[in-house]
């Protein structure tokens, strides 16, 4: 009998550990867009790097984009389930042309100092103080965000300008331009604000553009699909979860995070200790009222329509959620 109950056992056990090995995991798909290269894309790489995603059970599949209005396109249209990192600016201004509005479920909290972007000059530029702009040309990033913020902040800092040429150019571009004076002043983001001061460039004649209209600003957002959150909710669910813990490691493992943004930015060591990280928010950091703030904010300067009412359809806790 003690035999008969010791074999029992033995079978039982090989049982439960055979329909273990043979039961599957299960998978799901979800789509991101390769970030384009900017630190706000930390997360998804830490994520990456962490195996976060296949610690939750996600099989990503990568969507090359970089331009925004083409990444929100790709969202709407079901080609894309995920931005890492976006304008919250484009999101609103393309999501009033359709039905299906992005979910924001993170947001940034940029700050007037440290800025993650900022005004800067040659640093033998006799340009000391804002006001020495006037008649000059400033270097802004292609779309209407960086050159109506910039705008709108030299109006309220009481510059004339109107006397002032606006030089849309890619980010690689500015301190070429600036080197070989066809622009006298550029609107430099991170990382290469802090490049081109480390190598004794540029020196900033201002603190950030965009936290100048609300402090902290919640310019840079990251978004999910209507469809993704609606009809894949367990993929979703498995990726805000995944986002959350790459938060986490980037706040607990400064140094480690960093570290990633060498290989994924191509820049010195030094850089990227110094450079500013755009402080991003977990889904249960989230805060609406800041987003509100900021999209009134650029509704009083025309870059968000005057008569846009954001609904709770765009916040990561809807009701529907």
């Amino acid at each position: 009998m003690r035999k008969s109950v010791i074999t029992i056992g033995v079978f039982l056990v090989i049982i439960l550990f055979g329909v273990k090995f043979f039961i599957k995991k299960e998978v799901y798909d979800i789509k991101i867009v390769t970030p384009p290269s900017i630190i706000a894309s930390l997360p998804h790489w830490v994520a990456e790097k962490q195996n976060l995603y296949e610690k939750y059970g996600l099989k990503v599949h990568t969507v090359d984009l970089t331009n925004s209005n083409l990444m929100i396109t790709a969202l709407q249209g079901g080609d894309a389930d995920v931005l890492p990192a976006v304008s919250l600016v484009d999101v609103i201004n393309q999501s009033t042309k359709v039905t299906l509005n992005p979910i924001i479920f993170s947001h940034s909290r940029m700050k007037d100092n440290p800025p993650f972007e900022a005004l800067s000059v040659m640093r033998g530029s006799l340009i000391s103080n804002l006001k020495d702009l006037e008649g000059k040309k400033i270097g802004v990033y292609p779309g209407i965000t960086s050159k109506t913020a910039v705008k709108n902040f030299l109006i309220e800092n009481n510059v004339n300008v109107s006397t002032i040429e606006f030089v849309p150019l890619p980010p690689p571009e500015h301190i070429k331009m600036m080197q070989s004076g066809n622009i006298d002043c550029s609107h430099i983001y991170e990382p290469m604000k802090t490049s081109n001061l480390e190598d004794g460039k540029t020196r900033l004649i201002s603190s950030s553009v965009y936290a100048h209209f609300n402090n902290p600003s919640a310019v840079g957002v990251s978004v999910i699909s209507q469809n993704c959150y609606r009809d894949n909710n367990a993929a979703a669910t498995k990726f805000l979860q995944a986002w959350d813990e790459a938060v986490d490691y980037i706040r607990e493992n400064d140094k480690e995070a960093r570290g990633i943004l060498i290989q994924k930015l191509n820049i010195s060591k030094s850089v990227a200790m110094k450079a500013t990280w755009v402080d991003v928010t977990k889904t249960n950091e989230f805060s609406k009222d800041l987003v509100i703030a900021t999209i009134n904010s650029y509704k009083k300067i025309g870059l968000i329509d005057s008569t846009f009412q954001i609904t709770n359809e765009y916040f990561i806790d809807a009701p529907s959620r």
